[in-house]
């Protein structure tokens, strides 16, 4: 109940763009979902019969920015360093660059563009993704209930361990 209404208490912003330091969030999903530090709840199975999957949903309705007293604001002021900086910590947590395509470590990202209809923010969402059936775009209240149906969907088929 203390979580619903911390909540419903939050507040939110209106008019303007909305900041988002989207890497700072996905580096914190991956951070929370892998072993080790600052996060140690995650368990490790030592089975080479176990195949480990792991998913991470990012939702966000801003622009990928930084602003006044973000710790990246001096070195990540223009646009295309942001995305270069998304677009490098998707590719490392898809270990694109992995020379093992059966890599049993993949983390699936699900991503999710809501209330926001900017085609280069799109672009950069369907490059986070794992693959375009991983990215969703969501204007409104329907169309991401909708996304979370499918996500769920799709997760279900996923062994959920302790």
């Amino acid at each position: 109940m203390k979580t619903q209404n911390a909540i419903h208490n939050l507040n939110i912003p209106s008019g303007g763009i909305y900041y988002t330091n989207i890497p700072q969030g996905l580096d914190w999903a991956w951070r929370v979902i892998s072993p080790g530090e600052p996060f140690n709840q995650a368990t490790v199975v030592n089975n080479p019969n176990f195949v480990k999957h792991k998913a991470i949903i990012l939702l966000t309705d801003g622009q990928n920015t930084v602003i006044s007293g973000d710790a990246y604001n001096g070195g990540f002021t223009s646009e295309s360093r942001r995305d270069a900086r998304l677009k490098k910590l998707a590719d490392i947590i898809k270990n694109k660059n992995d020379a093992d395509p059966n890599n049993d470590n993949q983390i699936l990202i699900y991503t999710i563009q809501f209330a926001n209809a900017n085609s280069r923010m799109a672009d950069l969402l369907k490059y986070v993704a794992t693959n375009d059936k991983y990215y969703f775009y969501a204007p409104d209240r329907t169309s991401l209930q909708k996304a979370f149906k499918k996500i769920a969907e799709d997760l279900s088929n996923l062994r959920l361990s302790k």
